[in-house]
């Protein structure tokens, strides 16, 4: 079954009154939070760490590009995913600084699917860094490049997550609270320890994330919970999974396993399995940890994020853009449909469905034979002749004939076969052009393409 997204957003607002904050003493919760704390430390030897390096190999998955949605079927709708050769994980925690380097390889895994740079040609490296609130990315050719703010305050929170740096940070905390939880399908009981980590210097609250971190019964840290903002996909679960816990000396004990999870959702069984990683080699206090900033990156002007352009296309019916990805919102008569990524599963269909005021209406299509992504749809308004689509092209720049990619193919194909009557094309990633600028870069390489099978990469 194929499926349609939606989005749901709830708002919830808590008051608390000053007077009852005023003189009081460590809650039961948090009294219990500094027990457990103090007996996970004591486990594996966490306030001793100042330093770490922990390197090995296992693959990782390209968040929000999955092939299917996987609501509905047994198997769910994992990631795309590579292997990755090399990890190497460096924190320096008294310097709040990390590097992540790694060579991503295709390697056998499945090349269905999407993201940047997939499937990998070759073994790209990367390099990934983090001081305090300042991060940035080293390219081939070593040049540092800055990233922008939302991307470093996630990059600073993953340092944090790891069993060491988590306890440390919690004990640190006065206001970290332990509760118990249950998990009924397991039959399983653990100790939940949450508080709220600052991740960067601007300000509050967009800076602060909640972290829940559960302990087993001999007080080893097996999962943290956490959510990081994204620009697509909003704020995410992200769920990082520690096991396979050794002695590496000094009364230190270090996992040698990481699993992690991002984008997670009820409906999707067995989750968004993003990184997955056996360490082989670990070791504690080393020298050379910190990072340093570069001094291009340190005195570099904020990198800026978008602002969304709002453009009418026709009444009703407006294009929101401004960003590396777009959305088209269609009034109703009690309701505004948005279109676009990044939404929730709220409806599922076979192979069209039609939303309709009597006045507006848009048919939701799905794509047949694209290697992208099985569950594509395109959007189509027949009264302004619109089509919306994402990751399979649009109209080129005026005057420009860019290469013409599989997935375009495929578009043109299905446009072709539903007999829709195209006047304007609205891609996800784009600007709006006429239907005509595609039809002629893309008509004459699908007339040349075998259908069988579908297409895109």
């Amino acid at each position: 079954m194929r499926h349609k997204l939606g989005m749901m957003v709830g708002i919830s607002a808590l008051m608390i009154s000053p007077a009852l904050a005023q003189n009081q003493q460590p809650n039961p919760n948090q009294a219990a939070a500094k027990v457990l704390l103090q007996a996970a430390d004591k486990a594996i030897g966490a306030s001793s760490v100042k330093s770490f390096v922990n390197s090995g190999n296992g693959w990782m998955g390209y968040p929000g590009q999955q092939f299917a949605s996987g609501v509905g079927t047994p198997t769910g709708g994992d990631l795309p995913r590579s292997d990755v050769k090399n990890f190497i994980f460096t924190a320096d925690l008294a310097g709040k600084s990390a590097k992540w380097e790694y060579n991503r390889v295709q390697g056998d895994n499945p090349t269905r699917g999407g993201g940047g740079g997939f499937p990998v040609q070759g073994e790209p490296k990367f390099l990934e860094f983090v001081v305090n609130d300042k991060a940035w990315n080293v390219n081939a050719q070593g040049q540092a490049t800055p990233i922008n703010p939302r991307d470093a305050a996630n990059r600073q929170l993953r340092l944090w997550l790891h069993p060491v740096s988590f306890i440390q940070a919690a004990l640190a905390d006065p206001n970290a609270a332990a509760t118990d939880r249950y998990f009924g399908r397991q039959d399983k009981a653990v100790k939940v320890v949450g508080f709220t980590m600052k991740v960067c210097d601007r300000p509050q609250p967009q800076c602060t994330r909640r972290v829940t971190g559960e302990f087993n019964s001999d007080n080893m840290l097996e999962r943290v919970i956490t959510w990081m903002a994204d620009p697509v996909m909003g704020d995410s679960m992200a769920e990082f999974r520690w096991s396979d816990y050794r002695d590496v000396g000094n009364g230190v004990k270090m996992p040698h396993r990481i699993h992690a999870h991002i984008g997670d959702h009820p409906l999707i069984p067995g989750g968004h399995n993003f990184l997955d990683v056996r360490f082989n080699d670990v070791k504690v206090n080393v020298a050379n940890a910190a990072q340093a900033v570069p001094d291009n990156v340190r005195n570099a002007p904020p990198v800026t994020t978008s602002n969304v352009v709002a453009t009418k296309l026709a009444d009703g019916v407006v294009h929101m853009g401004g960003g590396s990805h777009n959305s088209v919102a269609v009034e109703f008569k009690d309701y505004v449909a948005v279109t676009g990524p990044g939404q929730l599963m709220m409806q599922t269909f076979t192979d069209s469905y039609t939303l309709s005021d009597g006045n507006q209406t848009i048919e939701l299509h799905h794509v047949d034979g694209l290697n992208h992504s099985d569950n594509m749809v395109i959007a189509y308004l027949p009264k302004q002749k619109i089509v919306v689509s994402a990751d399979m092209g649009g109209p080129p720049p005026a005057g420009q004939n860019p290469p013409v990619n599989a997935n375009a193919v495929v578009l043109y194909n299905n446009i072709k076969r539903l007999k829709l009557d195209v006047t304007t094309h609205v891609p996800i990633h784009g600007a709006p052009g006429p239907q005509a600028e595609f039809d002629r870069i893309v008509a004459p390489v699908a007339a040349r393409t075998p259908q069988q099978g579908g297409g895109g990469e």
